[in-house]
């Protein structure tokens, strides 16, 4: 059997980071996705008259040639049919992940290749792949750990009713196929990108030597473009996010009320709002923006001050080190991936998920911070340095290399 890898999952996950990872080691036999741009048709894109659509540049990776990625059609084909996922969109997710699972182990039996699969995708082809290495790729918590989260949550904050109904995180579970929950047993390893992810597999009864974590770098960093200083000005925070139940932007609005910082302003920049939560935004000093253009966000990150997202629930949270990378202090909870950056206490605070008081406080002192000069932007910036994504995929070679086993020791996944 080769040393090599089929990976498996739909859409553009992280950037095709895994897939990436293993290619740069040599270890990818194959990317089975629901669609990937072939080669040719990204030389072409320059001079395509309209140009190619956002969605459709975003299925390819500059290093990871078409070449080693077969689509899924039959994925593609309900995409196709319903690009919004406006129809069940959990039943959706669970025959599309289904399909390239299925696929992801044909082609490692054609290859006599081993299986590093992102949950979701992985049940099936484990299943039918006793004889070969099965890899699993969580990249967010387990459904079971955190749907009594968010149901608690729904009980204090009855106004995220409209998310906890409609987001595939807070669906039900007995409409959850059981097959992805229980794709972890079948794995002999399971990567993770934060500490909270692994907890909640933990939680579940997977052993933590099983378990290795790899956390995430900055998807837009801005280490490099100059900040946009104004004496006198006020203080701004950002959140950027989805305005959903799990992003807890509800309680950031109950605590900024409480902290009634006048000198301060917050922006919202939300792809999507719970329409529950629109009542909240109307306070003084908050402006709420609906998604806006890649050059306009890094602009935004520029000229703010202070990052804070106070998510319930966050596979990791890629806007933590991209709000660093632009020097914001960052205000972030343990149920993220903040905590496995492990940041010094002047480049980020750290609380717990739902404890209003306690962000209300942190936004005091962040703000006292910023009011005495005492936020260092840039080391904040250059922290931002140390966590990148090559770190990232440095560590996932290290772990397809030597994952750990259910009797041995958590693989070594620091930086050679």
């Amino acid at each position: 059997m080769t040393g090599r890898y089929v990976t498996a999952f739909a859409g553009p996950r992280d950037g095709y980071e895994v897939p990436l990872a293993l290619n740069e080691g040599g270890m990818l036999e194959r990317l089975v996705t629901d669609f990937y741009l072939p080669d040719w048709a990204r030389g072409l894109a320059p001079y395509a008259p309209l140009g190619l659509p956002d969605a459709l540049r975003k299925r390819y990776r500059a290093g990871l040639s078409s070449r080693f990625v077969d689509n899924n059609w039959e994925s593609f084909a309900r995409q196709l049919r319903d690009p919004r996922r406006l129809h069940d969109p959990v039943r959706m997710a669970f025959v599309m992940d289904r399909a390239v699972s299925l696929q992801a182990s044909a082609a490692a039996r054609a290859t006599d290749s081993h299986l590093f699969l992102h949950n979701g995708a992985a049940y099936w082809a484990f299943e039918a792949s006793p004889d070969r290495r099965r890899l699993l790729f969580q990249f967010h918590p387990h459904r079971a750990f955190i749907y009594p989260l968010l149901a608690e949550d729904l009980e204090r904050f009855p106004e995220v009713r409209a998310s906890f109904a409609t987001q595939s995180d807070s669906a039900p579970l007995e409409r959850i196929a059981p097959e992805p929950l229980g794709e972890w047993r079948l794995a002999d390893a399971v990567l993770c990108a934060s500490a909270f992810t692994k907890a909640s597999l933990v939680a579940q009864g997977c052993a933590p030597r099983r378990i290795a974590i790899a956390p995430y770098g900055a998807q837009l960093a801005m280490g490099d473009l100059p900040r946009k200083e104004e004496r006198g000005r006020r203080c701004r925070f950002l959140f950027v996010g989805q305005g959903v139940q799990r992003k807890g932007l509800h309680h950031l609005l109950r605590a900024w009320r409480a902290a009634d910082l006048k000198d301060c302003d917050l922006r919202l920049v939300c792809s999507k709002l719970d329409p529950g939560l629109l009542p909240l935004t109307r306070q003084a000093n908050v402006d709420l923006s609906a998604k806006i253009s890649l050059a306009e966000l890094r602009a935004t990150y520029l000229a703010s001050d202070i990052f804070v997202m106070p998510s319930i629930v966050e596979g990791f949270g890629l806007v933590y080190p991209e709000a660093m990378s632009a020097g914001l202090f960052c205000i972030g909870t343990r149920n993220t991936g903040l905590p496995d950056l492990e940041p010094p206490a002047d480049v980020a605070d750290i609380i717990g998920a739902g404890d209003l008081d306690g962000l209300a406080q942190s936004l005091v002192s962040a703000h006292a911070r910023w009011r005495e000069g005492a936020t260092d932007v840039g080391k904040i910036r250059a922290f931002a340095r140390t966590h990148t994504w090559e770190n990232f995929r440095r560590r996932v070679r290290l772990f397809a290399s030597n994952p750990p086993g259910a009797d041995g020791p958590t693989a070594p996944l620091a930086d050679p």
